[in-house]
């Protein structure tokens, strides 16, 4: 099952997405997908999910974060609703920053799926850690798993 979580867009500001809700029946981890289509030069995108069981209350941190995007590409975090049995919405938020030369005014197209996570093999729970893929470009060889937080 997909749910688009904000549709393909182009913005020049921070912003917020709808409340999305989850369906009643839905896998317990998600992977949400982040699309860059479009960026001008010396930018950066923040993006961020956040959750709510209400629609209206989301708390004080997000379930789920994107590293700092500078270019087009596709990018992957996970989501373990286990861990947040509370949660009924999603809502995604962005923010845009620019600098250099020129007009100071962003300009980013993209969108943000979620997607059931289908298991090859069920061992387990899903460690606490959420691991980001981060493909940009397009260059699917120039791929790279990003770790947030490492443990030492």
């Amino acid at each position: 099952m997909t749910l688009v979580l904000l549709p393909h867009q182009t913005v020049h500001s921070s912003g917020s997405g709808p409340a999305v809700p989850l369906p009643p029946v839905i896998g317990p981890v998600l992977q949400i997908k982040l699309g860059i289509t479009h960026v001008v030069e010396q930018e950066s995108l923040d993006v961020s999910v956040w959750g709510s069981a209400d629609g209206n209350t989301w708390g004080q941190q997000p379930l789920a974060h994107f590293p700092l995007k500078f270019y087009r590409g596709l990018s992957v975090v996970l989501i373990d609703l286990r861990r947040h049995p509370q949660v009924s919405y999603l809502q995604v938020r962005w923010t845009p920053t620019r600098w250099g030369r020129g007009s100071l005014t962003p300009e980013f197209t993209f969108g943000v799926l979620a997607e059931e996570l289908q298991p090859v093999y069920q061992t387990g729970n899903v460690s606490g850690a959420e691991a980001v893929v981060d493909i940009d470009h397009g260059d699917i060889a120039g791929a790279a798993v990003e770790h947030p937080k490492q443990s030492r």
